[in-house]
């Protein structure tokens, strides 16, 4: 497991207990309005963290899930 720390950031793995808050997010329209996916359903959201999960195997790293403190 990849964790990444500084005083006021952090990068952590995704994990399937990351649903309700990724679709928290995912599905809001104000949230994605200036990206080129979303909203997301909940199915949707479900294999986007699938695939973020499936991707933490690769090498070179693609993605990580980035948090502010």
């Amino acid at each position: 497991m990849v964790e990444l720390r500084t005083d006021r950031l952090f990068l952590i793995e995704f994990v399937v207990d990351d649903f309700e808050e990724t679709h928290t997010h995912t599905s809001y329209r104000e949230v994605v309005k200036y990206v080129d996916w979303g909203p997301y359903s909940e199915e949707e959201t479900l294999q986007f963290l699938e695939c973020r999960i499936q991707e933490q195997e690769s090498e070179p790293r693609p993605k990580y899930k980035l948090a502010l403190s």
